[in-house]
C-alpha cells in the first residue's frame, strides 16, 4: 500500500514538472520568458513588415538605380584619392573613412535587400583618368580640378584640361554612366593669380556640356560655411571642423562632403533616396 501511496506521488510530481517545462515554453507560468516570446513575435510581425517595405521598395528601383555601387570609379586628387587601397579594387570597409566609402555604406544600408553585390572601387590619381573600366556604373570625384592650377595656368589651358578629363571620362565608361564631381572653392585655389570666378565658370561650362556630367557646388556650400550659415544635425558647423588642414577634409569632412553627393544623387534618381549620415541646413 505504501510503495502504490509512494508510486502516485512520484507520477503527480512528474506531471506537475513537465506542465511547469510546458507552461514556460508556451508562455504559462514565468512572466518574463511570456514577456520576452511576445516581444519575439512582435518583432517577426515587424521584420515582416519591414521585408514587405523592402520588396515594395525594391521593386519600385530599376535595374540601373540597383546596380549604381556595384563599380565606382573615382580619378581624383589629395582630397578623393590615397595610395592605399592597392591592389584595386577597394572594399567597402578599405574605403570607409574616405567620402566614396561613407556614400557605398549608406548606399548598402538602403539597397542591402535589394541586391547580391559588394560594391568595388576603383579610385586613382586625377590624371590617371584613363584607367576608367568600361564596366563603371557610377563615377565621384571630389576634386577631379583641383591640381590643374597647380602651376597657375592660362584660362585657356585649364579649360583644355578640364575638358580633356572629362572627354577621356565619359569615353571610356558605356553611355549613360553619370559623373558626380564637385568644383573648387574658391578658398582653396591658392597660388592662382587669375579671377577665381572665372575658374568656377569654365568648370560649370564643361560639366554642363555634357548631359551625363553633375557638378556638385562645393565652392556654395564652403563660402555659406565660413559665413556660419551651415548647420549639421542642428549644430552650427565650422570650417576648422571639418578640414585636417587648409586644403583638405579630415573624417568628418567626407563624411559632410557624402552627404552632399548624396543629396545630388538622390534628386537625381528619386526613387532612391539613400540616407544620409546627418541632416545639412544651410540658411539664406
Amino acid at each position: 500500500m505504501k510503495r502504490a501511496g509512494l508510486l502516485i506521488l512520484l507520477l503527480i510530481l512528474a506531471c506537475g514538472v513537465s506542465g511547469f517545462l510546458i507552461g514556460c515554453a508556451i508562455g504559462g507560468g514565468g512572466g518574463g520568458n511570456n514577456a520576452a516570446d511576445d516581444d519575439a513575435t512582435d518583432d517577426d510581425s515587424i521584420d515582416d513588415d519591414s521585408t514587405d517595405d523592402d520588396v515594395s521598395y525594391c521593386d519600385s528601383l530599376t535595374e540601373e538605380e540597383k546596380n549604381l555601387f556595384r563599380v565606382i570609379f573615382c580619378a581624383g586628387a589629395s582630397n578623393s584619392y590615397t595610395d592605399d587601397f592597392e591592389p584595386l579594387p577597394a572594399t567597402l570597409d578599405e574605403v570607409d573613412e574616405w567620402y566614396h566609402g561613407k556614400i557605398g555604406a549608406m548606399a548598402m544600408v538602403k539597397l542591402a535587400e535589394c541586391v547580391d553585390y559588394e560594391p568595388q572601387f576603383w579610385i586613382y590619381w586625377y590624371d590617371e583618368v584613363r584607367k576608367v573600366r568600361k564596366d563603371t556604373a557610377i563615377s565621384l570625384a571630389v576634386d577631379s580640378f583641383f591640381h590643374y592650377l597647380d602651376d597657375n595656368p592660362d584660362p585657356w589651358l585649364f579649360r583644355l584640361r578640364v575638358s580633356n578629363y572629362l572627354d577621356v571620362l565619359f569615353g571610356g565608361m558605356n553611355d549613360g554612366v553619370r559623373f558626380f564631381g564637385a568644383n573648387i572653392p574658391k578658398l582653396m585655389m591658392y597660388g592662382y593669380d587669375g579671377d577665381r570666378e572665372e575658374i568656377l565658370q569654365i568648370i560649370y561650362d564643361e560639366m554642363s556640356k555634357r548631359p551625363n556630367a553633375v557638378m556638385i557646388d562645393l565652392n556654395y556650400y564652403l563660402e555659406k560655411l565660413l559665413q556660419g550659415k551651415v548647420y549639421y544635425n542642428g549644430e552650427q558647423l565650422s570650417f576648422l571642423q571639418i578640414m585636417k588642414d587648409e586644403r583638405h577634409f579630415n573624417e568628418f569632412g567626407h563624411q559632410v562632403v557624402a552627404d552632399l553627393f548624396i543629396l545630388t544623387i538622390n534628386s537625381t534618381w528619386p526613387n532612391l533616396q539613400i540616407p544620409t549620415w546627418g541632416q545639412i541646413e544651410i540658411l539664406d
